[in-house]
């Protein structure tokens, strides 16, 4: 069984997460050049399921750090579990 991690200082209002939000999401924009599209496609209320592709151990990482004003996260994957 693959136990998920411990994302609750992630979270939106955990002082952690308010803190290195800013800086990392400034770090992966200059460093990966990582950029957003459509953004008005995005809707202002309501749920939202952002998908990305997978490229490299820093997705999930990136994700978090890049969406603003997460409520909640959750990182699933079936690639490679009971394989």
């Amino acid at each position: 069984m693959v136990s998920l991690p411990d994302t609750s200082m992630l979270r939106t209002g955990a002082p952690l997460a308010d803190r290195l939000r800013p800086p990392l999401n400034w770090l992966i924009r200059r460093v990966w050049r990582v950029r957003d599209h459509h953004l008005d496609r995005v809707p202002t209320d309501g749920p939202v399921i952002f998908a990305i592709n997978h490229v490299g151990l820093l997705d999930g990482p990136m994700a978090v750090a890049l969406i603003p004003d997460s409520q909640a996260m959750g990182l699933f994957t079936d690639e490679g579990v009971g394989r």
